[in-house]
């Protein structure tokens, strides 16, 4: 296996980020990472071209006894008109101020077609040097006439996953440096910022491997959401079918935001299609609270009607792992714990998910924004930041 260096890790995590947050909010935006294809004959506007531009080894932290890499970014964008290069240049900068997912990558020398990227910290932005037009001649390129660079320096904060930890036999320390190791948190495994807002069905997971089908086109079900636009569900017939099942096998949580009003009937977030596993914000009437449930073995929490009040509020809910007691589930409502709820049958198992909004018999009636699904218990440090002081973010 070959592994990449920092530099070409920090590009490829900046590429992949941007290209995945332009594919779930605009149509027909290209994303490229050189001028050569930017110029290419096949290639149409509008283009986003994301390079890394320079690295720079001499700035040093306060404190700190050694230099560290900083790395400049430039994103170009090549619009249209005037108004899309401003708007798409305003969704960059939105885009790149909460930071994105610092990943490790690999190629397999046998299939360099495919690389493998392990999450592995955070690029946070330390400034934004340029966000500005480009001005050039009026007889120019055609391309060029409505073109706008934003550069920012940006530092990787690189953690070490715990289970590399056993294979460092020793560490020598001198007197003047300061090791520290981080271990990882759980991992996003699907992440629907509901976005999506064209004369299709796709539901997109910004992650690539769990998108979704809807029952209608999206443009028909997009309403103002907490953060940036959400989907609407009418309580009768609108559901998403995840393409692929997610399956259940090990502790996992569930964050998202969601505006009801009804609790007449249960409202189901995401479950199987025979509701023998899934994650409900109430039971029929309100009666039961939310509930989390297990083929059959479930745990629920009384007297939450309160926040089905046709406004937002976020959902977290932790799963404990598959064959441990449900008592140990958690759950946290506009990022506050619940207090401890009611359990039957309380073991966990294993099973899938793949329906958003629906379940045997039930559906839900309201709007649903930024479903993600994490590989682990996430901490009140993840669940603080996404719930963003009641902001919200779509950042992974």
């Amino acid at each position: 296996m070959s592994y990449f260096r920092q530099t070409r890790n920090v590009e490829l995590s900046t590429i992949d980020y941007i290209e995945a947050c332009i594919n779930s909010s605009w149509s027909g935006v290209t994303t490229v990472k050189s001028f050569a294809q930017v110029y290419a004959d096949t290639i149409k506007l509008p283009v986003v071209c994301i390079r890394l531009s320079e690295t720079i080894n001499n700035r040093r932290e306060i404190g700190a006894t050694t230099l560290d890499n900083h790395y400049s970014l430039s994103i170009d964008i090549f619009a249209n008109s005037d108004g899309q290069r401003l708007d798409l240049a305003d969704f960059v900068e939105s885009t790149l101020k909460d930071g994105w997912t610092y990943s490790l990558y690999s190629q397999n020398p046998s299939n360099r077609e495919v690389l493998n990227k392990v999450s592995s910290g955070r690029i946070t932005v330390e400034s934004f040097v340029t966000n500005a037009r480009i001005e050039l001649m009026p007889t120019t390129e055609v391309k060029d006439r409505f073109r706008h660079n934003i550069t920012v320096l940006v530092r990787p904060g690189v953690r070490l996953p715990i289970d590399a930890i056993s294979s460092i036999e020793s560490i020598n320390i001198s007197d003047n440096i300061t090791c520290t190791i981080e271990t990882v948190g759980p991992s996003l495994i699907a992440h629907w910022r509901m976005n999506d807002n064209f004369a299709t069905t796709d539901v997109e997971d910004s992650l690539w491997a769990y998108t979704g089908i809807a029952n209608q086109f999206t443009n028909l079900l997009t309403v103002p959401g907490k953060i940036n636009t959400a989907l609407s569900f009418n309580g009768s017939s609108d559901k998403v079918n995840l393409n692929t099942t997610i399956p259940i096998n090990t502790a996992n949580s569930i964050a998202f935001w969601s505006k009801s009003n009804n609790i007449a009937t249960a409202v189901p977030i995401l479950t199987n299609n025979v509701s023998t596993f899934g994650i409900f914000t109430h039971m029929q009437g309100g009666a039961t609270g939310p509930i989390m449930q297990h083929s059959g073995n479930y745990k629920y929490w009384q007297n939450q009607s309160a926040y089905n009040d046709g406004t937002w509020h976020h959902w977290v809910f932790i799963l404990p792992a598959i064959g441990t007691l449900l008592s140990t589930a958690k759950l946290y409502v506009d990022s506050v714990e619940i207090g401890t709820g009611l359990v039957q049958n309380g073991i966990a198992s294993s099973d899938t998910w793949d329906i958003i909004g629906a379940t045997s018999g039930s559906w839900y009636n309201g709007d649903l924004d930024d479903i993600r699904v994490y590989d682990g218990p996430i901490d009140q440090i993840e669940i603080d930041r996404i719930w963003n002081s009641g902001a919200g973010t779509e950042v992974d």
